[in-house]
Parts: C-alpha cells; sequence; structure tokens
C-alpha cells in the first residue's frame, strides 16, 4: 500500500475525470493522498475536493505558495489561520521560498517571500502542525529560517538539494520528498544522497499533475496521476537497491509518522 504525500488534486486539470483517477490510484494500491494549497483562493475548493465521498483517504493541507507571492496578503495569512482552526489541515503546506523564476529574485519579492514564509512558520508553531515545504535554489535561507522558526515536524517538497542539505534538513525534523526528480536523467546526486541518508528520511509523492515521471511519457501518459507514484517508487528502490515492496512499505510509515496520519486509513 502506500500514501501519495504531495498531490494537487483539486487542480482543475482533474476536474473533468477526478473519480477515475482516484480509482487508478486505488487499484494500484494507492490507498491516501495528501493534498496541499497554494493560494487562498483555492481553499474552499481543496476542502470541497477533500471533503467528497472517495475511495481513498484524502487529507488537506492549506498554505500559501512562494511562486504566488504577488497575490497574497494579510487577508490571506487571516483566512489562512481560520482553516488550520476550522478544519482537519494536516500540514501547513504548500509554503517555502523560490529564487528560480527571475520575478521571484527582485528585492522587494525576495523579501515579501520571506517574510510570509516566516508568518507561516509561526502559525505551523502556533497551531502545531507539520509543514510541506517548497524549496527551489533557496535551501540554504530555508535552513536558516526554519532554525529561527523550529516546526512541529515536516516534508521538504521534491527534494533537490546538496549532501548537507539534506542531513540540515533532517537535524531540524524534516524528511525528503522523492518525486519525479529521481527519474531525471542528470539526478545522480540525489540518488546518491537517498543511497546514504536512514530508511527513516524520505517520503513518496508525484506532485501530480505536474512533474510527469519521464517513463511514463514514454509510454503515452501527458498528465501526472496519484497511480504513478509507482514510478518514482520503482527508481527509489533502484538506487536503493531494495524490494519495491519495502520502499513502499517504509515511505507510508515515514509519511504517517512525519504528519502524525492514523496508523490506517
Amino acid at each position: 500500500m502506500a500514501i501519495d504525500s504531495h498531490c494537487h488534486l483539486d487542480d482543475a486539470a482533474f476536474a473533468a475525470d477526478r473519480g477515475q483517477v482516484l480509482q487508478r490510484a486505488r487499484w494500484a494500491g494507492v490507498q491516501g493522498i495528501v493534498v496541499p494549497a497554494y493560494k487562498a483562493a483555492y481553499f474552499a475548493r481543496l476542502a470541497d475536493c477533500c471533503a467528497q465521498p472517495s475511495s481513498l483517504k484524502l487529507w488537506p493541507a492549506y498554505g500559501l505558495h512562494p511562486c504566488y507571492i504577488h497575490e497574497h496578503s494579510e487577508v490571506h495569512l487571516q483566512e489562512l489561520e481560520h482553516y488550520l482552526e476550522s478544519s482537519p489541515a494536516v500540514a501547513l503546506g504548500e509554503i517555502g521560498l523560490d529564487r528560480y523564476l527571475p520575478a521571484l529574485r527582485e528585492p522587494d519579492r525576495w523579501r515579501q517571500q520571506q517574510e510570509l514564509f516566516a508568518a507561516q512558520l509561526q502559525l505551523a508553531e502556533r497551531h502545531r502542525r507539520p509543514v510541506i515545504i517548497h524549496a527551489r535554489h533557496a535551501y540554504a535561507e530555508v535552513i536558516s529560517l526554519l532554525r529561527r522558526h523550529r516546526p512541529v515536524s515536516g516534508i521538504v517538497h521534491a527534494f533537490n538539494g546538496r549532501p548537507e542539505q539534506a542531513y540540515a534538513l533532517l537535524d531540524l525534523g524534516l524528511v525528503l520528498g522523492i518525486g519525479g526528480v529521481i527519474a531525471q536523467a542528470q539526478a545522480h546526486r540525489l540518488r546518491d544522497i537517498v543511497r546514504r541518508l536512514p530508511e527513516e528520511a524520505w517520503v513518496l509523492e508525484t506532485d501530480a499533475p505536474d512533474m510527469l515521471p519521464y517513463s511514463a511519457y514514454r509510454r503515452g501518459w501527458r498528465r501526472n496521476e496519484p497511480v504513478l507514484l509507482y514510478e518514482n517508487a520503482r527508481l527509489l528502490a533502484q538506487a536503493l537497491n531494495r524490494p519495491l515492496r519495502a520502499v513502499m512499505a517504509q515511505a507510508e510509515q515515514n509519511t504517517r509518522r512525519i504528519l502524525r496520519l492514523p496508523a490506517q486509513c
């Protein structure tokens, strides 16, 4: 069995066939999905998605994503806190820092990102919630802010940093989300890092509908789905030289521990 620790199931890309997407995932052994938010305009949509009757367990998370910094405001932080107080959110996310896009590196935007990330880490502290962190070209700054506002626990989504950054994040109580990056031909560093880490250090994710594994693309897929969690699991199992079932079981156990999910769906 498996848990997809990061899938944007509420996205419009799934509006026409969400039921079939969930059924395919269930047939493949996925038993639960964590659905992170990225802006306040979609909080209600996400809550409704996770509340619908489903063959899988759907866990919502709420947060304000750094790539949409130009859309966020103080009102949205207040709305985020309302959802944390009134909904069964399992985490605060997707939050973090991003310096990949030129517009996000502009001084004002970068300052706003850091302020928003710090404010959300404070919310996580206050509400005792794990975090789901987006860090792209900004691991050093993310680690610095995490040291000042230590969360309860959390996941660093789509980790692709250096070994010393991986160990620093583990020391802070986080684990690494392993998804489509591991399928990339140039991901030698990531595969080497996970071989050195303890087995409690990682979880599996898809980031669907984004980050379609290349192996699935070659077979004709044009949209990532939770059913393709097994593509990432298979590649992780190869990197670790461990049986696929063992990797899946360990990833599920790690996800339940870090997000404090119940022992069974």
